[in-house]
């Protein structure tokens, strides 16, 4: 009985330990991780303006779609407005920004020095390690997995995309 226990234990601590190791590789990770992030996010958003321009909506007007679609559009939009919202004050938070090349920089090596706004302070990344990544992640999943149900639902250019009433 006190050996299951002891294995128990053991195991727990083992686990724990796992846990911590990779909380502290993420910490080590800040930089590069966090741009990977930042550029699915920017891809999101990217899609979610091509999408709208292609459906038709413009200046916070929605085109008319169906019933049925026109609620899906509309909620799947005010979601997004708030995880667009979160994440960008979630990226702010870490003074994220993508890192930019410079004019002479080589895209496909990395250059020794760090701009100053990639320069993030021990208590950022710790931050980052307890669980700002995985939360800025998550969001930024849903995000995207909200694109593109309205990609979906209201496909531009086809059947179901929107158009303008006269």
């Amino acid at each position: 009985m006190e050996a299951a226990g002891l294995a128990v234990g053991i195991l727990s601590l083992y686990n724990a330990a796992i846990d911590i190791l990779g909380r502290v590789d993420t910490y080590k990770k800040f930089g590069a991780e966090s741009q990977i992030s930042l550029v699915h996010f920017e891809a999101a958003k990217v899609r979610l303006q091509d999408w709208a321009d292609r459906v038709g909506i413009r200046e916070g007007k929605m085109a008319n779609f169906e019933a049925k679609r026109a609620v899906i559009v509309k909620t799947a939009l005010e979601n997004l407005k708030m995880l667009l919202d979160e994440v960008e004050h979630t990226s702010s938070s870490f003074k994220l920004s993508i890192r930019r090349p410079t004019a002479n920089a080589n895209l496909l090596v990395e250059t020794e020095q760090k701009p100053e706004h990639y320069q993030v302070s021990k208590r950022s990344r710790l931050d980052w390690a307890m669980g700002g990544k995985e939360k800025l992640n998550k969001n930024i999943a849903v995000l995207e997995r909200l694109v593109n149900v309205l990609y979906q639902v209201a496909t531009p250019g086809g059947a179901s995309a929107g158009h303008w009433a006269n």
